[in-house]
């Protein structure tokens, strides 16, 4: 995980960009509605368990970086790489069988 990651928190279903990386959390900024004085927007830091979250920037199969596309086109986004979009592939071009491949 890096600093400026998407992440998706499972718990409370929203997802945010990580600012600081803890050994057990990560911190994120989440925006939130305030009606204190009229309506404004606040950016409020929050700390997410790491074993409460996916991380967004990754392929969600097998953890690449690289040509990532989202799953979906509505929800979360979810992200899968070049290789695990096409489950497809043959053995020989890098990827296992089902578009799980093994990281370089």
């Amino acid at each position: 995980m890096h600093v400026g990651d998407e992440v998706y928190s499972r718990r409370d279903h929203i997802y945010a960009r990580v600012t600081a990386i803890f050994p057990a959390a990560v911190c994120v900024h989440t925006v939130t509605l305030s009606w204190h004085h009229g309506p404004t927007l606040h950016q409020t830091p929050q700390l997410w368990c790491a074993e409460d979250i996916e991380n967004l920037s990754v392929c969600r199969h097998c953890g690449l970086r690289d040509d990532l596309v989202c799953e979906y086109l509505t929800g979360a986004p979810f992200r899968l790489c070049g290789a695990c979009r096409r489950p497809h592939d043959s053995p020989a071009d890098g990827a296992r069988p089902g578009g799980i491949h093994e990281r370089q």
